[in-house]
């Protein structure tokens, strides 16, 4: 486990007045962590946003495959499906399937899939803000 170092720099400027007291004109408390920790959570902070836009691409493109009618038979369309499918669940089911019969394709609008988009765009945002606030605290 790596060791967490703080430095506290300290300074106080004082001045002598006419009549010889010493007087205080300023003092300043300053801490900073270590160059390694603001690196983790500058790391932290970036890996949260980097899984978070893996996922809403992912759902993304579910949402449009879906919304153009695209075939499941396909081997990409099925894949994005299967795996986007694990991020949609807890939402399925929310609301009612839309679907419209195309000349040769079916439409479905799912609004699970936009509100699973927003759920996590959201908690991505609240952990990130989480990470950040802590770096500043330390």
């Amino acid at each position: 486990m790596a060791e967490e170092t703080q430095e506290v720099t300290r300074e106080r400027v004082e001045a002598r007045t006419p009549g010889g007291n010493r007087q205080v004109i300023r003092e300043s408390v300053s801490s900073s962590s270590s160059p390694v920790q603001e690196i983790g959570h500058r790391k932290a902070y970036y890996y949260v946003y980097y899984v978070m836009g893996i996922i809403e691409i992912l759902l993304g493109f579910r949402l449009v495959l879906k919304l153009l009618g695209a075939s499941p038979e396909s081997g990409f369309v099925n894949v994005i499906y299967m795996v986007s499918g694990i991020f949609e669940y807890p939402f399925h089911g929310i609301f009612r399937t839309a679907s419209t019969m195309g000349i040769e394709t079916k439409a479905v609008l799912e609004p699970s899939t936009i509100i699973a988009m927003i759920v996590y765009a959201v908690v991505a945002v609240i952990i990130a803000q989480f990470i950040k606030i802590k770096a500043v605290g330390k």
